[in-house]
């Protein structure tokens, strides 16, 4: 198992959307991040011989404590807290844990199982975790959290909803984690079952035709086009998914007739020998991508009832999206609809030509319902790879899922869950782009390493990225001479 660093430089008590501030007496400085604290000394030498003996005033403290007012009183909170970040300077972040979860202890018997408080010092748990690589403990703490925000804000809050997302956040950010295919499958699954919930609750909450459902529907709608490139990856995880999908749903959205079906060599040998049985080009598991249309559809629905002309366009081009993913069309209709509807809401045509000129990876992993912000999102996609070849066009950076799913982007995530604390393999490709968004002529620019097995992985995710066309005049049109940086993690290094 990889180790697991939290982003330095926040305080998880500062990002948690539950926490309202710490009781009278707590201070919270158990949730630093995992960043070693700044020495006031140079002499490394010197400021451990230090730590030691701040610990021992600490604990003969805490005994002072509990000796006068019991195992149990709210004073023995900071000295605790205070051990916890001597500790994180000293590198002992098993003992950290420990420390931490007496602390858990302590304020649930303080201040009851449903206290808010309590919820903070649950994350920067779960950070000590995911450092230490027990992934299932961070399940686990996330289930908690969200009892603790349904039992203060109610099932069908702001709250609860964040909660659940936090938690398919998780499970997604999981196949990057697990290396079992049956795991990994089994996570995607959970991500699945949450973002169904999410809708269901949401739309209790806001009632079927207001714009607050917007985010969360295509939040669902992105779920079901990864369930998508699951299925069709060639990866033996397409299988397990399959597993999971027939478990689920029955066999009703994977059999599609004389084109692709399901192939069982052998059922006794269980569903695990089921794979995908290719006859032409069709995307197998496509009416999960017809539903995840018509979540788009039903966005539409409210974009129109609300007059809203930019957010109109950009659903268009959502729309295209999906349907250049079911590879029926190019998306040119949608492409030109949604030029023309952004044009109505005031947007320079030169920025929207501009906009259409660069193909992306699709889906896109989130929602922008301003033109600004899809503008800004893709100027920073580009950006982030640094200069191109000479006469190449650079398409920024592709991150793959996983090393089960390297044609799908890993999902993006607000939470500072945590970095890999493992460089991935970069490979520079070239290719070719067609009418329909399908990357050919592939060659490899340059890699950071020379093994050949690196080299022909990269090349041969690259051709099962789908990406937004190049879109001019009208219609949508190949495009030569691009380059992308291609990045994965191969966990057999």
């Amino acid at each position: 198992m990889s180790e697991f660093v939290v982003q330095t430089g926040q305080l998880v008590m500062a990002r948690s959307p539950f926490f309202v501030g710490p009781i009278v007496g707590i201070t919270l400085l158990c949730s630093l991040p995992f960043a070693k604290l700044d020495a006031a000394e140079a002499d490394p030498v010197a400021r451990a011989n230090e730590i030691l003996l701040e610990l021992q005033r600490y604990n003969s403290q805490l005994e002072e404590l509990e000796s006068q007012f019991g195992p149990f009183d709210n004073s023995l909170i900071e000295p605790l807290n205070s051990i916890v970040t001597l500790l994180i300077e000293q590198g002992d972040y098993e003992a950290a844990l420990q420390i931490q979860t007496r602390q858990l202890g302590l304020m649930r018997t303080v201040l009851g199982l449903e206290h808010l408080d309590l919820i903070p010092v649950l994350e920067a748990i779960n950070n000590y975790r995911l450092y230490l690589g027990q992934t299932d403990e961070v399940d686990d703490n996330l289930g908690l959290i969200h009892l603790i925000v349904v039992a203060n804000y109610g099932a069908d809050s702001d709250e609860t909803l964040q909660s659940l997302d936090t938690q398919a956040q998780w499970a997604l950010d999981r196949l990057t984690i697990e290396q079992d295919d049956q795991e990994q499958a089994r996570s995607f699954m959970r991500a699945r079952e949450l973002y169904e919930e999410i809708v269901d609750r949401a739309e209790s909450r806001y009632g079927e035709d207001s714009p607050e459902l917007i985010p969360w529907y295509y939040k669902r709608a992105h779920n079901l086009a990864l369930l998508v490139g699951l299925l069709n990856t060639d990866d033996s995880l397409s299988g397990e998914v399959i597993d999971e999908v027939i478990r689920e749903d029955g066999y009703g959205r994977l059999e599609l007739g004389s084109n692709r079906s399901l192939f069982d060599p052998d059922i006794s040998f269980g569903p695990s020998r089921r794979f995908a049985v290719v006859n032409g080009d069709e995307v197998f598991g496509v009416a999960y991508l017809r539903q995840g249309r018509g979540f788009i559809s039903d966005m539409q629905d409210i974009a129109e009832q609300q007059g809203d002309l930019e957010l109109q366009g950009l659903l268009e081009i959502y729309r295209g999206d999906f349907n250049v993913m079911m590879d029926r069309t190019s998306g040119s209709r949608n492409y030109r609809e949604a030029r023309e509807l952004l044009i109505e809401a005031g947007i320079e045509a030169e920025r929207i030509d501009r906009f259409f000129a660069s193909p992306m990876p699709i889906p896109v992993p989130e929602f922008y319902g301003r033109f600004a912000e899809f503008e800004a999102y893709q100027l920073e996609r580009l950006g982030e790879a640094g200069a191109a070849e000479e006469g190449l066009t650079h398409l920024g950076r592709f991150t793959a899922w996983s090393e089960s799913a390297p044609a799908l982007e890993r999902p993006r995530n607000d939470e500072p869950w945590y970095t890999l604390d493992q460089d991935p393999h970069v490979v520079e490709l070239k290719f070719r782009l067609t009418s329909r968004g399908s990357p050919i002529s592939v060659d490899v620019l340059r890699a950071d390493t020379e093994e050949v097995r690196v080299q022909r992985e990269a090349t041969r995710a690259l051709r099962d990225i789908q990406f937004r066309p190049y879109f001019a005049n009208g219609r949508s049109r190949g495009l030569r001479d691009l380059q992308i940086r291609y990045e994965y993690i191969y966990w057999n290094d």
